[in-house]
């Protein structure tokens, strides 16, 4: 598959089911077998993880800033907003913006393996709340 091709199956995770709501989509851009950040994951994980994500924040979008590709392996870069919905939660009730970056591989037109580097400040409000 062309680097081409491979930036659009991870743009369509991102515009499709992040911020279209199509679930079911997942299965078409994720492989049965994934890893994400070396932890093995599936299809089903992705769609728990979004399900939890929503529902701690309302008006939850995505916006693709970059993707650079290579043969197999793509790289984004994307904003996410969203307004934290627990009143436990330090931004709450203002729209808040973090950023991420990912590489992930493709094999068979689906992510297998994906990497992920989040901005400091969504790593220290996790922390926080674990206190």
């Amino acid at each position: 598959m062309s680097a081409k091709k491979n930036k659009e199956v991870v743009r369509r995770f991102f515009d499709e089911v992040c911020n279209g709501g199509l679930d079911e989509k997942v299965y078409d851009i994720f492989a049965d077998k994934v890893s994400f950040n070396g932890k093995q994951g599936s299809p089903e994980g992705v769609i728990r993880f979004l399900k939890r994500i929503r529902m701690s924040f309302a008006l939850l979008r995505v916006e693709v800033k970059e993707q650079i590709a290579e043969r197999d392996i793509v790289s984004t870069r994307r904003v996410w907003t969203g307004t934290p919905r627990k009143r436990s939660h330090p931004s709450f009730g203002k729209l808040i913006t973090w950023n991420e970056i990912s590489i992930v591989r493709l094999v068979d037109n689906k992510i297998v393996e994906d990497w992920k580097e989040e901005s400091k400040r969504v790593r220290v409000i996790r922390i926080a709340r674990k206190k």
